[in-house]
């Protein structure tokens, strides 16, 4: 899963994309998770940001964990600014996330004081939460 979310380092960020032509923060959580989990395109029951967390709470897809809790192969849920939220997968000591600032996706230091909850994949295998 961290792998597959490595291979579209430097994929540009293209709103509610969710393809090697481009990924929002959201797409990269998808196409990451889905060859291991099957989730479905949370998109196409037409919820998008900030809609991700509870959509994937309610369908059963992940559940909250506090800080200290979380580990590769979790999600962050990061604060950007008034009510836009903005998502991304820990990868060991760093997150990798579609940054619409950047234009593209990017992996960097863990330390981000914009990060204001965590959530676990529910069904994801132990073997994927250590391949980093």
């Amino acid at each position: 899963m961290i792998a597959t979310a490595r291979k579209y380092l430097g994929v540009p960020f293209v709103h509610k994309g969710r393809s090697m032509n481009g990924v929002d923060c959201v797409g990269i959580i998808y196409v990451s998770f889905n060859p291991i989990l099957s989730i479905p395109d949370f998109r196409d029951y037409g919820e998008y940001v900030p809609s991700f967390a509870s959509f994937m709470q309610i369908r059963n897809y992940a559940h909250r964990i506090i800080a200290n809790e979380a580990g590769p192969g979790d999600v962050v849920l990061m604060c950007s600014g008034g009510d836009s939220a903005h998502y991304g997968i820990i990868a060991g000591a760093t997150i990798i996330h579609a940054d619409k600032l950047v234009g593209k996706v990017i992996e960097h230091g863990m330390i981000d004081k914009r990060i204001v909850a965590y959530f676990r994949m529910k069904g994801m295998p132990p073997w994927v939460k250590l391949a980093v």
